[in-house]
């Protein structure tokens, strides 16, 4: 086990120095408290993630299986828009113009109603 984290240590350092180049630390100019403060909150992260992954076990999906997932979902959302397509279509009249004599027969209906009113109130004074 103590081998393993070595190695381990040592790829991090390798690829360190392939793509730093030799470190000098003293004149490094990096702070490196700062510099260990990300990384272990960078390690929280991950960490957290991959507990995440592992209490919701999803299923890999690679090549056709994706592409045939993407396609199920795509349908999905067409039968979203055509049921909101539906559901508007349903609130438009097919003949725009039955909204506009409607709301004339409302408006002489409430008109007259008006009238009606001022003369009552003019009889009763």
């Amino acid at each position: 086990m103590n081998k393993k984290i070595m190695d381990l240590i040592h790829n991090r350092l390798d690829i360190g120095f392939v793509k730093y180049g030799h470190e000098n630390i003293e004149s490094d100019g990096r702070d490196f408290q700062e510099e260990a403060l990300e990384e272990i909150l960078d390690c929280c992260i991950y960490i957290a993630a991959k507990l995440i992954e592992l209490r919701n076990p999803q299923p890999k999906m690679v090549g056709y299986e994706w592409w045939k997932d993407q396609d199920s979902l795509a349908k999905e959302e067409e039968k979203d828009v055509d049921s909101e397509s539906e559901r508007i279509d349903k609130l438009i009249p097919k003949d725009p113009m039955s909204i506009i004599k409607k709301a004339g027969e409302r408006l002489r209906k409430e008109m007259s109603n008006l009238e009606g009113d001022d003369d009552g109130e003019s009889e009763s004074k």
